[in-house]
């Protein structure tokens, strides 16, 4: 995993991950042809803070956070590696506001560089 690679993350991130979306799962319905899934642990995994943003070619299937019995088809994921349980919440404010404006969420899918990611999300 390239958070961990660059030493973002400890060892135990990935599964740490995996483990908290099977209980509390991270899909977002948003309307659309396809959703957004932000996945993310407790901070004790995390070394420094970063988020990974995946734009896919073919979505995935990630379990509702509204409705876990159901699921919804992703095709943006924001992977949360943050240290701090406060910054961790005020991160994902700002990415609820951000997707709440189609034209901002159709710009990140078209986003390349890390400068076009954070002048979208501001």
């Amino acid at each position: 995993m390239r958070l961990y690679a660059l030493g973002y993350v400890k060892e135990s991130y990935a599964d740490a991950v995996v483990e908290r979306e099977q209980i509390l799962p991270t899909g977002l319905p948003l309307g659309r042809e396809d959703s957004i899934a932000i996945p993310h642990t407790d901070p004790k995994h995390v070394l420094r803070s970063g988020v990974a943003l995946a734009t896919l070619t073919a979505p995935i299937m990630f379990a509702n956070m509204e409705e876990p019995d159901e699921v919804v088809s992703v095709g943006t994921v924001f992977l949360l590696a943050i240290d701090d349980k406060d910054k961790q919440i005020s991160t994902l404010q700002q990415i609820m506001e951000t997707i709440q404006n189609p034209a901002a969420l159709d710009s990140l899918k078209q986003a390349r560089t890390f400068d076009d990611i954070r002048t979208i999300i501001g």
